[in-house]
Formats: C-alpha cells, structure tokens, sequence
C-alpha cells in the first residue's frame, strides 16, 4: 500500500506539447494510486511563458480554452487551481542593473535565480546567444524578468498554501517552470521533473527526481541504474545499446532528427590528405548550451565553442603536419549570428583548417571513421567516436561528461600534449550503457491514460505536428487545421507587437 501523498502538478501552457499531456497522463495515474492530486495551471496569471514568449494575449486565450477542453480527459477527483489565486497582487517590478550576459545569468529575485530561466526563454525564441543589451534588448528582457518575479511571488505562496509532499513538473529548464524549481529545493520539497524520449515513433515518460534533465552527474547515475537493474538480460541490454550506434550510422531514427539525410555516404573532403594527421571537430549549437545553468557550465574549460576551437589552432598554427576539419552542425542551418558565422573566417587566419559547413555532403561518418582524433564540446558524436573505436577528447561539458567515454583535459594546458600523443581508443562499454539509457525504454513509462504521442499533418507544405490528445471536433486533422490558423494569427500579431 502506497502512502497518500499531497501532489502538486504544475502546467504553464495547455498548448505545449507533450508537457501537458504528460502532465495530465501523471496526474491521473497519481489520482488513481490514492493520492491528493492538484493541478496548477497559469491561466494568464503571467504573460510570458515557452509557448508564448512574445507575451501575446490571443495565444493566452487559446491555450485558456484549450485547457479547459482538456479537462474532460481527467478524472473529476483532480483538484484544479489557477495560479493567479497564488499572486496577492500584482506590484511594480524591481529590476536589477546589468550589463552583459554575465550579469543577467546572475539576476535574483528573493534569493531566487532568475536571470538564468528568462535568459533560457530569450534563446529559445531567438536562437540568439549573443544578444546586444541595448534598449531594445532591455525592454524586452525585462518584460521577462518582472514576469519571472511574479512566478517566484505565486509559486513561493502555492508551496506555503498547499503543502504538497512532491511537486511535478515538465523540464525545468526555462522561465515557465525553474523558479519552482528553485523554490522547491530551497523548501526541501521534494520534486519530479517529467521528460519524454521518442523511441521508435513512441514517447516515453522519464523521471527525474530532485533534478533536471541537463545535469551530467544525475544522467550518469541514472545510466548505471538503469544499466544494474534486473529487468533484462545483460546480452539483451548490450544488443539494444549497439543497435542505438547502428541505427545512427545508418541515418535511421534514434531518437532525435536525424540529421545525415542529405550526406553523400563516404564522402570526404577533396583535400583530404592521409599523410597527415587529421583532427576532426564537431561541434554543436551554441544557444542550445547557452543556459543550461552554472552547474553545466562550470566544467568548460571555454566561455564559448569558437574561443575554444581557436585556442585549439592557434597551438597548431605552424604545424602543418596536423590538419583540423571542422564539421558544423547540421543544426546551424540558417543561423545567421556570429557564433555561427565567425567560424567560416578561421582558415583566413589558420592555413590547416577545413570547414565544413551545415547543408555540405560531406559524410560526418565517414570523416569520423578516417579521422585520427575526435574533438568535441558536447556533441553526440563524442560518445558515437568513441563507440567505434576512436580517441575522443572532450574540451566542454555534456550528458555523458561523468562516464568513462572520452579524454577530459582537466585544463587548457593538457590539450596540446592529448592531441600529439598516442592515444587508445576508450573501452565502448560506457558508450554502450549511456546509449541503452538513451535507447531503451519500459513499457510503463508509456502513456496510461492521456495519449500523448506525437501524429504529424502536412498541410500547405508545412509539417504539422500534434499530440493524439489533441483533437478539434474529436479530430486530430481538424485541431491541426484550426491550430495553423491561430498560430499563423499570433504570429502576425507578434510582429506588430514587436
């Protein structure tokens, strides 16, 4: 018999999908196992949220309506607040000064982080890393900082009103949802952070508890977790982690895009030379690193992917016995910001680099099987080199940082000596665990209740994906249509807004 609990399930958006099925599918199977289940949601107590960065009343309107609809998805048992009746009321906003990015990322509120979640939020909407904070920056920003206050005001008095035994919620990462967070473990309130990982055309619900998704030492933990269980033979674990490999080298679905479709199988760069010895750099985006908090960033040994990757020729220089080619991630197609776009300046200043740009068809396996030395920040293939059998040296911090899958350089200075040494391959075994974490899934992490898998429309040409729960007259195609219309609408009235 399990021991009734107070629950508190946070949402900030009906229409983010799959968080809010996820959430509502947990909150039922909550219910259901006897405990005391509330769902708080944002219902416009606040302007700003993932789902509506520009702060768009129209698209507050709708996901109001749409989660309302919703409700007839959850037993009547489930107890539903706003969060607006958390807010005492509504006060002027006391925004701190900054100047740089620096200064942001350290913006408190009530001994409460802020600047990180909204700077998160800013990135997400932009994809821009690198913002000038000037007047029109600071205008917006701080939109997103007196919206982050009030979050921390509401969710504080929501923790103190309800006391709840575990909190839910989906990511943790952004504006929406990290000052509870926060606030949970300033409060020693116990709580879940709610991911999903598609597998094979299915989502599958993770759990994290205490922390979030983006933290290395929890990943690790839960990898070598997974790894001891029971609950399949060793060779069965050992087969699904390498089909995950597999899978990715043939440019087959593994769980995220696949991004090598449109890559030429084996195809090297014309000045491929194998008298030399060839270094090969993948990098990754620079936005997606750019918030993920001071625990994640803690263990770069650069500010940013670019320094790093001119400190590492700016030592080979004069050596041209040693050629770098630099793959750029797929990803970075159509980014038009410095981060990106510096790096197609480097070979004016280093005769021995190659870029190799995002839409080029150059084979990234191919360039990962000739190359002598695999560097990465935080690149997936970092942990896939390595797998195959090469070198890898890890100049950044990233998921698998805590497992046994590449060379860590404790300092900048064990670079140089890492890149001209002999170096064995890695044993693949950590690789083959964190690839079974990634990879395989139990069926009772699987939706119960909520049907939250993804079912994708093309209509004029655009994907549209929804969640199976989300239908429109009981059709998922209608929901899409009538979807494509009110975000064709927010985003018209974004622009006269902005």
């Amino acid at each position: 018999m399990i021991d009734e609990m107070k629950v508190v399930l946070y949402t900030s958006s009906s229409l983010l999908k799959p968080a809010f099925g996820v959430i509502l599918d947990e909150a039922t199977r909550l219910v259901n196992e006897g405990h005391d289940v509330t769902i708080v949601y944002c219902d416009n107590a606040v302007n700003y949220c993932s789902y509506n960065p520009n702060g768009i009343s129209i698209c507050c309107m709708y996901c109001r309506l749409e989660f309302q609809k919703c409700l007839s998805l959850i037993p009547k048992s489930i107890k539903i607040k706003s969060l607006s009746t958390f807010l005492s009321n509504k006060r002027d906003a006391n925004i701190q000064e900054y100047a740089n990015v620096v200064d942001l990322k350290g913006l408190e509120y009530n001994n409460v982080n802020i600047g990180y979640s909204a700077y998160s939020l800013y990135i997400d909407n932009t994809r821009n890393s690198e913002p000038n904070i000037d007047v029109s920056f600071c205008r917006y920003f701080n939109k997103l900082l007196t919206c982050a206050q009030l979050l921390v005001d509401a969710f504080g008095n929501m923790l103190d009103i309800l006391c709840p035994d575990i909190v839910f919620f989906y990511n943790g990462r952004v504006l929406d949802v990290n000052p509870l967070m926060k606030l949970c473990a300033t409060k020693n309130i116990d709580y879940i952070c709610l991911e999903v990982y598609n597998t094979s055309g299915k989502r599958y619900k993770q759990y994290y508890k205490n922390s979030t998704p983006h933290n290395p030492q929890y990943v690790a933990f839960k990898v070598k977790e997974l790894w001891n269980d029971n609950m399949l033979p060793l060779d069965i674990k050992v087969q699904i982690g390498r089909s995950f490999f597999e899978r990715k080298i043939s440019s087959l679905p593994a769980g995220d895009k696949v991004y090598t479709l449109e890559q030429k199988k084996g195809c090297l760069p014309e000045n491929w030379d194998t008298n030399k010895c060839n270094i090969i750099i993948f990098n990754s985006s620079e936005d997606e690193l750019s918030s993920l908090g001071d625990d994640f960033e803690k263990k770069n040994l650069f500010s940013s992917q670019y320094s790093g990757i001119v400190y590492l020729l700016e030592l080979f220089k004069d050596n041209f016995d040693y050629h770098f080619y630099l793959r750029i991630h797929p990803n970075l197609k159509g980014v038009r910001y410095s981060y990106h776009m510096d790096l197609y300046t480097l070979p004016y200043s280093y005769k021995n680099v190659t870029i190799i740009s995002p839409v080029d068809i150059i084979d990234s396996y191919a360039l990962m099987n000739a190359g002598d030395k695999i560097v990465v920040f935080t690149s997936s293939m970092g942990v896939e080199a390595s797998y195959w059998g090469k070198p890898v040296i890890l100049l950044g911090n990233t998921f698998y940082y805590d497992l046994d899958i590449c060379y860590k350089p404790s300092n900048k200075k064990e670079i140089y000596s890492l890149i001209v040494s002999q170096l064995e391959p890695k044993s693949n075994l950590d690789s083959i665990k964190y690839a079974y974490y990634l990879f395989h899934r139990y069926d009772c992490e699987r939706w119960k209740y909520v049907d939250f898998d993804e079912i994708h429309f093309n209509l004029l040409g655009k994907d549209i994906e929804c969640a199976n729960y989300q239908k429109f007259m009981g059709s998922n195609f209608l929901f899409a249509i009538r979807h494509l219309i009110i975000i064709g609408i927010v985003k018209l009235t974004s622009l006269f807004k902005l």
